[in-house]
């Protein structure tokens, strides 16, 4: 079950960055061993980072690819402020929870234990304090009765990769969210 969740994950990922830029690469947690190698038939390579070496890891790997956006989806570790500052325009958070009633890491399991009735992804800019940045954008969407985790985690992750358009359309006119973000020029 864990699997086809990061697999749906990978997939909303892979299609949200797709619409956005051209996706270069994917980065994701060491212990994730079933995304080793490289995604899809694109051949993206996938560069696995573990947390105690979260910034010697990511710092060069960014400085190689050197990203205009880097985009963020459901990344376990907190990604300290020089790796933030790496990307040109800097990383976008999409966090399958509201923000910041249910930020930090597993937002899905405390909605479902609190018996929440609306699930929200909110897509904002990451700084270096974790979930605080400037909200981007933010859909809704109901918590059906008896839903479990790995459901609604592949039906937010499909729901974000829908989301795109909407997105997209909020960089191209550089709005802001509730603090100043950097400008973007897409």
């Amino acid at each position: 079950m864990k699997n086809n969740f990061l697999k749906s994950i990978g997939t909303a990922c892979f299609q949200l960055t797709l619409s956005v830029s051209s996706l270069s690469a994917i980065g994701s947690p060491s212990y994730y061993r079933s995304r080793r190698g490289s995604y899809g038939n694109n051949n993206i390579p996938i560069f696995q980072v573990s947390k105690e070496n979260l910034s010697a890891d990511l710092i060069p790997w960014l400085q190689e690819l050197n990203p205009d956006l880097a985009i963020c989806l459901t990344f376990p570790f907190k990604i300290p402020e020089n790796v933030i500052c790496t990307p040109k325009k800097g990383p976008l958070n999409i966090h399958f929870g509201p923000i910041p009633t249910y930020g930090g890491s597993d937002p899905l399991f405390w909605m479902i234990k609190n018996e929440e009735r609306t699930a929200t992804i909110t897509v904002q800019q990451m700084i270096e304090t974790m979930d605080s940045g400037p909200v981007i954008h933010r859909e809704q969407s109901a918590i059906y009765p008896g839903e479990n985790y790995g459901l609604l985690g592949s039906r937010l992750s499909q729901l974000s990769a829908n989301m795109r358009g909407p997105l997209l359309e909020k960089l191209k006119r550089n709005e802001r969210g509730t603090k100043d973000l950097p400008q973007y020029i897409m």
